[in-house]
């Protein structure tokens, strides 16, 4: 009896031969064709942009904060902050 695998991607596709897919995941697997691994890759690009985006604003805003109270408490010393 033969086994046919279908896209995790959504589209529908199918296959026979479930190695012409692109496996995805650490836990919970899933297989890609290769039109839905190629949005899933823009995605996935999409989501570490903005994790740099908004990661880099966070250390800015951190370091503001840090700032503005070391400048409000001059003889304070802060633990695991930038000196």
């Amino acid at each position: 009896m033969g086994l046919i695998a279908q896209c995790d991607g959504g589209c529908g596709a199918t296959t026979d031969d479930v190695s012409t897919f692109t496996e995805f995941g650490i836990v919970k697997k899933v297989w890609y064709c290769e039109k839905c691994a190629a949005a899933l890759y823009k995605l996935y690009d999409e989501r570490d942009d903005a994790h740099v985006r908004h990661s880099r604003a966070l250390a800015v805003d951190l370091l503001d904060e840090v700032r503005t109270f070391q400048l409000m408490n001059r003889n304070a010393r802060l633990p695991d902050a930038p000196e």
